[in-house]
């Protein structure tokens, strides 16, 4: 005689094989809307957030058939977006957890993936929670460093939630690694509020909540690349003021968007799926007033931008 839950165990085996060979056979129904779209989603597997991949990746996720016992099929939707404004489809039979096609990724970019469980009539269930991915190679010389074009929060804008997203690229074919430095003084002599050991492979990067920002406060942020140890030129040095009620006095600016991700769960400092703005120039290098940086790289990045040795400012001598 078997034990209890090698008994409770066998028989759930024995479920799914019945559950499949009807699927197979065809004498499961199709789900209807009301068994897709009240039971739980799908459980996306691979490729996990932070993970390097090739140009064609695998997605696999995992579903328990036996929650519909009935015949359905899965929708994978990918995008270089985040907020999933712009998409691609793929789809697949209910018996296969896993979808791999030639796709022909864009290297260097970052994308973002989600499943869902579709009925027979094309009525699509919960999307899994949403996961990303780099296509690589990973860079690995220094020739390759590049200075990140940054996104968000815009230079002087209002940001009306404590916990923003910094959003920045990189035009390179190879998957690059940054670190950010966020601090409350544009020479940044103080801590680091994005506190990581380790740089982000994530152009998506969001403060943990032990990270709030205070309110009416104005912070200066830039990032860089790095590869192996050595790193790459700053960028421009951004600013932003906090101001979550209206209450501050600040001056009149864009906001940034303010979206709050319902599919990602965030350990610590991860990605998000906020929409980008569209249609934002993003300065270059002369758009900006150099006086501003007290270090040395910042200044050379800079058309015009003179270094003073003694008092440590670089200054624009030919605006």
């Amino acid at each position: 005689m078997y034990p209890e839950s090698k008994k409770g165990h066998i028989f759930f085996i024995f479920g799914l094989v019945i559950v499949s060979i009807l699927v197979l056979s065809g004498c499961i129904p199709e789900c209807s809307p009301y068994n897709i779209e009240n039971k739980p989603a799908p459980i996306p597997l691979e490729p996990i957030s932070y993970e390097i991949t090739n140009g064609d990746p695998t997605f696999r996720w995992d579903y328990d058939i036996s929650i519909h016992q009935c015949s359905h099929s899965y929708t994978v939707i990918y995008s270089v977006d985040p907020g999933f404004n712009t998409t691609s489809t793929l789809s697949c039979s209910s018996l296969d957890k896993e979808i791999n096609q030639t796709l022909g990724l864009d290297p260097g970019r970052q994308y973002w993936w989600k499943v869902a469980a579709k009925a027979g009539d094309g009525t699509v269930g919960p999307y899994s929670e949403v996961m990303s991915f780099v296509v690589g190679p990973e860079c690995n010389n220094s020739s390759e460093l590049e200075m990140p074009i940054q996104l968000y929060p815009f230079d002087g804008s209002i940001v009306d939630n404590a916990l923003p997203v910094f959003a920045y690229e990189t035009p390179g074919d190879c998957a690059l690694k940054y670190w950010i430095d966020l601090q409350t003084s544009p020479e940044f002599g103080g801590g680091n509020l994005l506190n990581s050991t380790t740089p982000f492979i994530s152009t998506r990067v969001s403060l943990a909540p032990a990270n709030a920002l205070a309110d009416c406060t104005t912070y200066y942020w830039r990032v860089w690349t790095t590869i192996n140890g050595v790193d790459g030129p700053y960028s421009p040095t951004w600013s932003f003021t906090t101001d979550f009620t209206g209450s501050c006095g600040s001056p009149s600016s864009t906001a940034i968007p303010t979206d709050s991700p319902t599919q990602i769960s965030y350990p610590t400092l991860t990605p998000t799926h906020i929409p980008l703005p569209t249609n934002t120039p993003v300065p270059t290098p002369t758009d900006v007033n150099c006086s501003i940086y007290s270090d040395e790289k910042s200044c050379e990045l800079h058309s015009g931008c003179v270094w003073d040795t003694s008092t440590r400012v670089g200054s624009c001598q030919n605006k």
